[in-house]
């Protein structure tokens, strides 16, 4: 049933314990599933683990050749079996490329391996209410996820079976930061903070953003406006960063290789490792205060083999973290023009990352106790917020709409003018809504000979206008291939180098071992504001 008509039900009458209001936090790494409670008046998560008692699963997806069977999330990361099963993770970073995988003889769209997998987690709901009925879901995303991945994702919904229930797509910041909203106006318990820093560890990078939060001139009324009003906050990034390195992910791969220097070469099965890593990470780098060293049953490897693991060890593996993390918190003030702690007057930490308590200890010395704000389940926080959101879209929640303007996101595509005949058709490369400091993909083409050796940059803005940005002049540039009909294939990367200086390089590929590439490159910065 559509969402819509939970709207109309619910300006009748409260929702019961089988209405389900859903938010959905989908992750590179994992996702979380939340509802919202209108009794308590808050946002619960919902354990769809499969038992495992966690916060999130896995977004994973697995298929079993010998019996055809697809399974999902903890399943998909344990299940070690003869090496026939094929295994489809990092799914969310491949939306928005039309990228299809084969399946036995099968083949399978990114965005129909996602609908497998939605069609489980959030169909999950009915083992724990039998008569659930799913009201409305917001799903979060990351901010910087392309349009055409936006459509794929919709689309995945769709596929699953739930396009009448999703209201829309609302990026984690957004849902983040009405969470903490939501909880500080419900319980009374803190003021609303002006400035905010905004921390995420996710699996792939630490990111860290400066808002300034604006108050609402007027708390909308009516249910249908909060649809669609834009009055309430506004949160205004003054600054932003990231680091890679500080990524949960990054600390995976030390403990992985942690545990290899202590097994025999033939058992780096790096699946197998992965699968012991996912159920002892917890205990490996979570406890508060060690007592004694920890043992670990390594029971994948023949003969089974038991390892110690120290405080002092753990305490070597994470010390250049460390470091780096307050390099970078330090870093993210002085570029922002805030040298000190004490000028934030909030700092939000979400994302698995800070399920690891020497991460919390770290922030909790930087900045003051009464500052920093640490949650339950923070990888879950976001799902929260969506679970919130939805529940204010269907007139259930009370709250004021929040605007989250990101100045460090690009404000126009940038790319390539591509020509065929009379037709011309605009190739972007770095796509509007991408954050600056984003790496984008490099782009490969074939260049025919032509009187002015060059390449224009162009950009595409939100009406669809495009204006030519720069020439990038070949001067130097020989074309291996001769006569009237002389090509080269060439490689173009464009990133920006800093905050509002873009660097576009040129480089020669050559053809293989018959026209080597020539070792030909040319680069050229210029100004463009975000």
């Amino acid at each position: 049933m559509s969402w819509k008509r939970y709207f109309n039900m619910f300006a009748k009458r409260d929702p019961d314990e089988t209405h389900f209001i859903l938010g959905v936090d989908l992750g590179n790494d994992s996702s979380s599933l939340a509802f919202y409670n209108p009794m308590r008046k808050t946002a619960e998560i919902l354990d769809i683990s499969g038992g495992y008692g966690r916060a999130s699963s896995p977004t994973v997806v697995q298929f079993l050749p010998d019996n055809n069977e697809w399974v999902f999330g903890e399943y998909a990361v344990l299940n070690n079996g003869d090496g026939r099963e094929l295994t489809f993770a990092n799914i969310m970073s491949k939306l928005g490329n039309s990228e299809y995988v084969n399946v036995g003889a099968r083949s399978f769209s990114i965005e129909k391996l996602l609908s497998l997998y939605l069609k489980e987690f959030i169909g999950g709901i009915r083992n724990i209410n039998p008569k659930a009925e799913i009201a409305g879901i917001i799903a979060s995303v990351n901010g910087y996820l392309s349009a055409d991945a936006r459509k794929e994702l919709t689309r995945a919904f769709s596929m699953a079976g739930f396009d009448g229930e999703l209201i829309g797509l609302s990026t984690d910041r957004v849902c983040a930061l009405s969470y903490v909203l939501y909880q500080s106006e419900f319980f009374q318990d803190k003021r609303l903070p002006s400035r905010i820093l905004y921390l995420d560890c996710g699996s792939r990078e630490l990111r860290a953003a400066i808002y300034k939060i604006k108050p609402a001139a007027d708390r909308v009324k009516s249910a249908e406006d909060r649809i669609k009003s834009a009055d309430g906050l506004e949160a205004v990034s003054e600054f932003s960063m990231f680091d890679p390195q500080l990524g949960a992910g990054e600390i995976d791969k030390s403990l992985i290789t942690f545990l290899q220097k202590r097994l025999p070469r033939e058992n780096h099965n790096i699946q197998r490792l992965n699968s012991f890593l996912y159920q002892h990470k917890d205990m490996m780098l979570q406890k508060n205060n060690w007592r004694k060293p920890i043992k670990l049953y390594l029971n994948f490897v023949y003969p089974p083999i038991q390892i110690t693991v120290t405080q002092a060890q753990m305490a070597e593996l994470i010390s250049p973290f460390r470091a780096r993390l307050n390099n970078f918190i330090r870093e993210t003030l002085e570029k922002s023009e805030y040298n000190q702690p004490t000028a934030i007057d909030s700092v939000i930490c979400v994302g698995g990352g800070f399920e690891m308590q020497w991460l919390k200890d770290e922030i909790q010395t930087l900045f003051s106790k009464e500052t920093v704000s640490f949650f339950k389940n923070p990888k879950a926080v976001v799902a929260e917020g969506a679970a919130i959101l939805a529940a204010r879209s269907l007139g259930v929640a009370e709250l004021p709409f929040i605007n989250v303007i990101d100045h460090h996101q690009i404000n126009s595509d940038l790319g390539l003018m591509i020509y065929s005949g009379s037709k011309e058709t605009f190739l972007p490369i770095i796509e509007r809504g991408a954050f600056w400091w984003q790496t984008a993909i490099t782009y490969k083409f074939i260049l025919k000979q032509q009187a002015e050796m060059s390449i224009d940059l162009w950009t595409r803005n939100a009406d669809g206008e495009r204006f030519r940005l720069a020439k990038i002049p070949l001067d130097g540039l020989n074309l291996q291939s001769k006569g009237a009909k002389a090509v080269t294939r060439l490689a173009l990367d464009i990133n920006f180098e800093r905050f509002n200086i873009l660097k576009a390089t040129v480089t020669d590929c050559g053809f293989g071992e018959i026209f080597p590439a020539t070792g030909f490159t040319k680069t050229i910065s210029l100004k463009y504001n975000i």
